[in-house]
């Protein structure tokens, strides 16, 4: 007998374990391959990338920096790059856990649950063996088929001949059942995806930035010196989606706080000279549409704004009230006025400041001879569509919801656009002109007329309620001489630059001659100011103000002259 550790075997003289028996060793840590940390610093940096075109410039950088640092330090030192891999492995480890329960939460709840319930309603259990609910057991008797049974398969059921002929009757409905739950699954799968794409919509619309812009071009000349032109951008998006209905005027602008864009009351905020706002100081409101409200531009760099730095170097008390609405025309912010006058409200000067959005409408649904808004034909085929619609039905209702929900529907109508926007350069709007090859004039003319009457109410509230006014026609890219780096402004948003210069050319020559025409104002700017055919930088806005003031520094002065 041999004991273990008997001298004599030669096992114990062995000098080591076999190979086949030896534990792996423990890998030590020796920090990341260049390659695969280049990897992720590359990844990363495109990413950056990604963000700094789409306009998220602050999260860009931020990025980039850190991948930057991240790498270096992981090539340097091996235990960075031990603990990077660590928190990596840790963050992916939790990141699944998380998708994986969110993730198959969303599939149970869109389309398991509603599989399961067609199914129950359907009276089809596909787990079922075959036999009929209602039987004590699973247990079930082999027919008798006249020969040897055959066992070549001893624990599975053989349907003979005659029951397969009897279940043949049921391949038909098994057929319609499995086409109607795949109906039902391509619908919830097509109303889950869209539910969800409109989901992030929101919830990025609702953000600090929007992925839409109304900038026809995001690398214009104008914007070179302008950096915080995005974050505008984005405001100025919500804003206007946020604006209210208005019985009269159509809509209102909306309260709103942001960084660069504050809105309270119908009033954006302005520059002010310390000290205007005392009970002395002269009230001026100014009236217009967008280039008024200051597109494009910060709350202290307006049209306004720079009209009161203006007004506190010359030492004139003035306190400028800037009540500019997109898209208004000359009638809109007449009714405006009237509203404040007769509620009490009373400004010492009245300031108009229009022009393109008059003839934006007369190309829009045109040549129209009464009062109208730029989104009147919207408007009116929103009115038809709800009267021809009448009053709901379950199946109007389903279908809307469908329209306004479906992933398939919205792909479809993505796909259409592409095939029919053409090449016009619209930014993120589509062309809502109608054709503009033809009564060029007729649309110029008709936009003077409707704009002087609209300059004679307001002349007549003026005089009424004892106030000055006076009006400006403003500029646009159809009548300044184009810069270089303007070329994008030129036929923006789907106007014909043809016409839009016939149709303002007619339009200057019928104005009334209260009216001081601008329209080339910005002649003497030796910088691109266009963002596209009608809103400027705030360059351009600065520019106006300093045409705009010589014009009304007298009625200022002699006005704070009959304060004293």
């Amino acid at each position: 007998m041999v004991t273990i550790g008997d001298p004599g075997r030669p096992e114990r003289d062995a000098p080591a374990l076999p190979e086949w028996a030896r534990p792996p060793a423990t890998p030590t840590p020796h920090g990341a391959s260049p390659v695969g940390v280049l990897l992720r610093a590359g990844i990363g940096l495109l990413i950056a990338a990604a963000l700094w075109v789409l306009g998220h410039r602050t999260p860009a950088v931020v990025l980039a920096v850190v991948m930057v640092l991240m790498a270096a330090a992981s090539l340097l030192a091996p235990s960075v790059a031990t603990a990077l891999d660590r928190a990596t492995a840790w963050v992916q480890t939790v990141a699944g856990r998380v998708l994986s329960f969110v993730l198959l939460t969303a599939v149970e709840l869109l389309f398991f649950a509603p599989l399961a319930l067609v199914l129950r309603l359907v009276r089809h259990d596909p787990m079922a063996l075959g036999s009929s609910p209602t039987d004590p057991s699973f247990w079930r008797d082999s027919p008798s088929l006249g020969r040897k049974p055959l066992y070549s398969r001893q624990f599975a059921y053989e349907a003979g001949r005659h029951e397969r002929a009897a279940h043949a009757g049921l391949f038909p409905l098994l057929r319609v059942r499995a086409a109607i739950g795949l109906l039902v699954l391509v619908v919830l799968l097509d109303l889950g995806v869209g539910a969800a794409v409109n989901g992030v919509r929101r919830a990025t619309r609702s953000g600090a930035n929007e992925a839409r812009s109304g900038l026809v071009a995001p690398d214009l000349a104008a914007g070179a010196k302008e950096p915080w032109l995005q974050d505008l951008v984005d405001e100025l998006d919500r804003s206007y989606d946020e604006r209210d209905f208005h019985p009269f005027r159509a809509w209102a602008q909306a309260d709103f706080d942001g960084e660069y864009l504050s809105i309270e009351d119908g009033v954006r905020q302005s520059y002010q000279a310390p000290g205007v706002g005392s009970g002395d100081a002269i009230e001026v409101a100014m009236f217009g549409g967008s280039a008024m409200l200051g597109w494009y531009q910060r709350d202290s760099h307006t049209i306004p704004s720079e009209l009161a730095r203006l007004a506190e170097a010359d030492g004139i008390p003035v306190r400028f009230v800037n009540r500019g609405h997109p898209a208004y025309q000359n009638w809109q912010e007449v009714l405006l006025l009237e509203e404040l006058v007769s509620a009490g409200s009373v400004p010492d000067l009245a300031v108009f400041y229009d022009g393109v959005n008059e003839l934006v409408s007369q190309f829009n649904h045109g040549p129209f001879t009464e009062p109208s808004h730029v989104n009147a034909r919207y408007t009116e085929e929103l009115l038809e569509a709800a009267v021809e619609r009448g009053r709901p039905s379950l199946s109007g209702v389903a279908r809307d919801y469908w329209t306004r929900t479906s992933a398939l529907w919205r792909l479809a109508k993505g796909a259409v656009s592409l095939v029919t926007e053409g090449d016009a350069k619209l930014g993120y709007f589509k062309s809502p002109w109608e054709d503009q090859t033809v009564l060029q004039a007729e649309r110029g003319r008709a936009a003077a007329d409707i704009y002087e009457r609209g300059v004679d109410l307001a002349q007549r509230l003026a005089d009424s309620y004892g106030f000055e006014s006076t009006f400006f026609w403003q500029p646009s890219v159809y009548t300044k001489d184009v810069m270089g780096g303007e070329e994008d402004a030129v036929g923006s948003f789907g106007t014909l630059p043809e016409a839009w210069r016939r149709a303002t050319e007619v339009a200057r020559r019928f104005l009334p001659d209260s009216v001081v025409d601008l329209s080339e104002g910005l002649d003497g700017v030796e910088e691109p100011v266009m963002y596209d055919f009608v809103h400027t930088n705030e360059a351009g806005a600065k520019a106006m103000a300093q045409v705009i003031y010589r014009r009304l520094r007298p009625t200022l002065v002699e006005l704070a002259e009959e304060r004293r």
